[in-house]
């Protein structure tokens, strides 16, 4: 999915690629390797880019009109963006 940018975990959960206790297992995987990152003085730094459903639109009809962008957009891209409404944060 080139014009959406998920973790591996936020994928397989939008997507139902794996069930959940995969994913859950996974999620709690990461959790406990940045836990040991943190705890070993390694400073971690997330950030969450939040882009609109009409920015996001008119950045794919952006690339569909720019030659030299077309192959960064894809059927999927428009089928995550639907999508993106399962996924659920925790802040």
């Amino acid at each position: 999915m080139s014009g959406i940018l998920l973790s591996f975990p936020g994928l397989t959960l939008v997507h139902n690629l794996v069930p959940e206790d995969v994913w859950t297992r996974r999620c709690d995987q990461i959790n406990a390797f940045e836990k040991g990152l943190v705890e070993h003085d390694t400073h971690l730094l997330k950030f969450y880019l939040h882009i609109s459903k009409e920015e996001q639109l008119e950045r794919f009809k952006d690339r569909l009109e720019d030659p030299c962008k077309q192959w960064r957009i894809s059927e999927a891209d428009y089928q995550g963006a639907a999508l993106l409404g399962r996924l659920r944060f925790n802040l």
